[in-house]
């Protein structure tokens, strides 16, 4: 069974957040991470940007895990959009390493992202991700690290560059059923 951290972080984020926010100030890290590491939690740092921090545990190894973060056609099979139930997902593999997803609602197309992947020293996967949404498009990056340990890996993904908190808490959402399905989808592949 994967054992799944969740770190959300918000930067100058100018709203209440009830009983989400326990952070210890000398660390800047929520209190509820410390306890339960299943929770979503959030911080507040000091710079502009948001940035969304997850973590995840899966009993694999990094080589398959490298695969199914990097190659387009396994991604299509573990990403997740949030509000699935809203948006029609059409996910196009470009080339090995580069995809376009489309979103649609009723009225027609919402999101366009396009990502491109590469390996860096065999133990992480960055993603290039353009996000264009009516009218306005955002470049950040995804970095995502894996860590071996003895009881398989331990993967850490960093999005940042996004340009306000809505677009941070989405690509939280995005990423946490996305990691919980990449789990999900390999545990079930092993013998």
């Amino acid at each position: 069974m994967a054992f799944v951290t969740y770190l959300f972080r918000l930067k100058y984020l100018e709203m209440d957040l009830p009983e989400l926010l326990q952070v210890n100030p000398m660390t800047e890290t929520p209190q509820s991470l410390l306890s339960e590491p299943q929770s979503l939690s959030a911080a507040l740092p000091l710079r502009r940007s948001t940035s969304v921090w997850l973590s995840l545990r899966i009993a694999a190894d990094r080589r398959r895990i490298i695969h199914a973060l990097s190659i387009s056609e396994y991604i299509e099979a573990w990403l997740q959009m949030p509000e699935s139930d809203e948006l029609l997902f059409v996910f196009e593999p470009l080339k090995q390493e580069s995809f376009r997803i489309q979103l649609y609602r009723a009225e027609g197309l919402h999101t366009s992202i396009y990502g491109s992947s590469s390996i860096v020293d065999g133990n992480q996967v960055t993603y290039q991700w353009k996000a264009t949404s009516r009218g306005r498009t955002t470049e950040s990056v995804v970095s995502v690290q894996i860590a071996e340990t003895s009881r398989g890996c331990t993967l850490r993904l960093r999005h940042s560059g996004f340009q306000d908190w809505m677009e941070s808490a989405w690509h939280s959402r995005l990423w946490q059923g996305s990691l919980e399905r990449l789990s999900r989808l390999i545990l079930a592949d092993l013998p």
